[in-house]
């Protein structure tokens, strides 16, 4: 059974101020915001404990940088699962970050469930260049998150070219911090080939076809370093890329890839090569050595 002690605590002492008798009394803010949280889930609740450690000098019982860092993340964690999310944004996130309040990895994949249930992707360039700036960008559920965030956006229609460009930045951005701490690491953060080929579905979108082509040089010639493969969209994306500007060269080199981690579709990839484009001979044998000179005559 829940006790609604804490209930009846604030009912006598809300709106009063405090001082510091013991040691023990820097408890009762962190204590207080954790029932709220995980016994009785109750905003209205926490929101006026948060309101008494802000009347006179109370902030001064809440206690070290320890327990003010779990205070937040209690507080957060409640109002991001409680509240909307712009109430949240606004009230709460904008007023206390960065400056009073660095959430946690656990509090940040909360507020990224949350902007992906609500939608609300206008919200990722701030939270991107906020993870940088907390240090999380080595961690794969974060950055897991965000991409498929992404990836899955479906812009108003006259924000689609903005957001693309914007996603591609980040992408790009997330794609290059990650290989310069690679280079500083002693333990590298490990690629997957899902998250290379989502970075790269992202950039193509943009019609970089330059960045795009690094990403897939690097799934081409570090298999041994990357874990998994990329989802065949990424391929597919990368080919219509090629495509639009017109080059057969890095649409064969994609082919090459699809052919080396054996996926089922690069005979399609082939025949979508050979319809597309004028090949020369050089070309033309390249194709055919990856699937075959049936394929290419089929075409």
């Amino acid at each position: 059974q829940v006790s609604h002690v804490l209930i009846d605590i604030m009912n006598e002492i809300e709106g009063k101020e405090f001082q510091i008798q013991d040691i023990r009394d820097t408890h009762f803010f962190v204590t207080a915001m954790e029932i709220c949280r995980h016994h009785l889930f109750s905003t209205d609740l926490a929101k006026r404990v948060n309101a008494l450690l802000h009347t006179g000098e109370n902030y001064n019982l809440i206690g070290d940088s320890y327990k003010e860092s779990n205070y937040y993340r209690y507080y957060f964690s409640l109002l991001i699962q409680t509240e909307p999310l712009e109430t949240f944004m606004n009230d709460t996130y904008f007023q206390l970050v960065p400056h009073v309040y660095i959430p946690e990895p656990s509090v940040m994949e909360e507020l990224l469930r949350s902007i992906e249930g609500n939608a609300a992707i206008e919200h990722i360039p701030l939270i991107w260049s906020h993870m940088i700036c907390f240090e999380q960008i080595t961690r794969e559920n974060l950055l897991n998150g965000i991409v498929q965030i992404m990836i899955q956006s479906k812009p108003a229609a006259d924000k689609i070219d903005s957001t693309n460009e914007e996603f591609a930045r980040i992408a790009l951005d997330m794609y290059t911090k990650i290989e310069e701490k690679n280079e500083n690491r002693s333990k590298p953060i490990v690629w997957t080939g899902k998250l290379l080929g989502d970075l790269l579905r992202l950039i193509a979108k943009s019609q970089d076809i330059d960045n795009a082509s690094n990403i897939l040089e690097k799934l081409l010639n570090e298999q041994h370093k990357v874990l998994g493969e990329p989802d065949f969209e990424a391929l597919d994306d990368y080919l219509q890329l090629c495509i639009l500007k017109k080059d057969p060269t890095r649409a064969i080199q994609c082919l090459h890839y699809s052919t080396e981690i054996n996926h089922h579709e690069s005979i399609n990839l082939a025949k979508k090569i050979c319809k597309e484009f004028t090949l020369d001979e050089n070309q033309l044998k390249k194709v055919s050595f990856y699937v075959g000179s049936d394929t290419v005559n089929d075409a």
